[in-house]
């Protein structure tokens, strides 16, 4: 019999999730993984519908748990799933914008441009990280700021760990010229 005083890990929790339905597991997977997705998305550069989006990926995880079965690090699977979440996300806000543009240029032709940033202002590191390109910024989010190891964000990005190792490395030297030209 099982020792009612020791938690359930993770893989447990979703075999619970997956056998028995059972929304106490589910309430648990929740409660210890929201804050950690909610991080992963506003560090990814989604700022006004993080926690819409960790809500769509704990609805994924659940529907997809019964396809998934134990091979990797539970946060793992959680990251390839809020990952996909947040590419959806994405490519469906890229459409609306889209739309928005074609409309506004429709409605009123002449140039619109946009403000450049002040001078001399500071930057902060979510600031810095959004001028990354995306693929790099993601691999610096899940190595550095979610504590995935270098084999964990390759599965979760899908490419080589090389790959992977390669990003951070000129992302993390991006932000070094960033913060050095940010100074002067």
């Amino acid at each position: 019999m099982r020792d009612e005083a020791k938690p359930l890990d993770d893989w447990d929790l979703l075999a619970r999730l997956r056998d028995h339905d059972d929304e106490a597991a589910m309430a648990e997977l929740v409660a210890r993984h929201q804050q950690s997705l909610l991080n992963y998305f506003r560090r990814s550069g989604v700022q006004q519908d993080g926690e819409d989006l960790v809500q769509e990926t704990m609805i994924r995880m659940y529907r997809h748990c019964r396809r998934i079965r134990k091979q990797a690090k539970f946060t793992t699977f959680l990251y390839t799933v809020a990952r996909n979440v947040m590419i959806d996300h994405i490519r469906k806000r890229s459409r609306k914008q889209d739309l928005h543009e074609r409309y506004r240029l429709e409605a009123s032709p002449e140039d619109m441009s946009h403000p450049a940033p002040e001078a001399g202002r500071s930057m902060d590191i979510s600031e810095l990280l959004g001028r990354l390109p995306a693929d790099a910024r993601e691999a610096v989010v899940l190595i550095h700021m979610q504590g995935l190891t270098y084999p964990e964000a390759s599965e979760v990005i899908g490419v080589p760990e090389g790959t992977v190792k390669s990003r951070v490395f000129h992302a993390l030297k991006r932000l070094r010229e960033m913060i050095h030209e940010s100074a002067e």
